[in-house]
């Protein structure tokens, strides 16, 4: 049993069986570097919208506010002070990810394992597997959102991210990943 939880074994295994219905075999360990850059791509899109337009909001009604009520124009630079302070977090938004993110990899690595990760991914779905033997399993039709850049790939299952490096890839490459990629998301149309 023992034998099974090494992550060797593991290799050899999927090596070993080439028509085991395993497309891609994604192994690497989840370096500080990469959490950042995950946080990054964490910290993109609607989230970082909606800081910047509700804090220029709220320095522009701020000033607006000062302007033309003297009475109760201090209000109006607590809002201005608020729209100032979204726009800083906004900018430290994938610093603030990848802070949390390490924190909690080293707090507590029996999470998940260590940082060590080898995802092997089917037509039907990828399982990630830790150093220790645990798996957790993800179905494609589950699949809310891809995101990718020069480093990685980020396949998001609700609130659950899983990483596969562009640089990690053991069976297969980055190439082919992206093409399979291409098809599951014109078959899930």
């Amino acid at each position: 049993m023992d034998e099974l939880r090494d992550p060797q074994n593991i290799s050899d295994a999927i090596e070993d069986a080439p028509d085991d219905g395993i497309r891609f075999i994604n192994e690497y360990l989840y370096e500080n570097d990469l959490l950042t850059n995950f946080a990054r791509l964490q910290a993109t899109g609607a989230r970082r919208t909606l800081l910047a337009v509700v804090g220029v909001a709220c320095i522009v009604g701020g000033v607006a506010w000062f302007v033309l009520d003297r009475s109760l124009g201090w209000l109006g630079i607590v809002v201005v002070l608020v729209g100032i302070y979204l726009l800083w977090h906004r900018s430290q938004l994938h610093h603030n990810y990848a802070r949390r993110y390490i924190d909690a990899m080293e707090k507590d690595s029996t999470s998940f394992g260590d940082r060590y990760r080898r995802v092997a991914v089917s037509d039907e779905g990828l399982m990630v597997f830790a150093r220790d033997g645990r798996s957790r399993y993800y179905r494609f039709s589950d699949l809310t959102r891809v995101q990718q850049d020069d480093l990685m790939f980020v396949l998001l299952f609700g609130l659950d991210g899983v990483c596969l490096p562009r640089a990690a890839f053991q069976r297969g490459n980055a190439q082919e990943f992206e093409r399979f990629l291409e098809s599951l998301s014109s078959s899930h149309r």
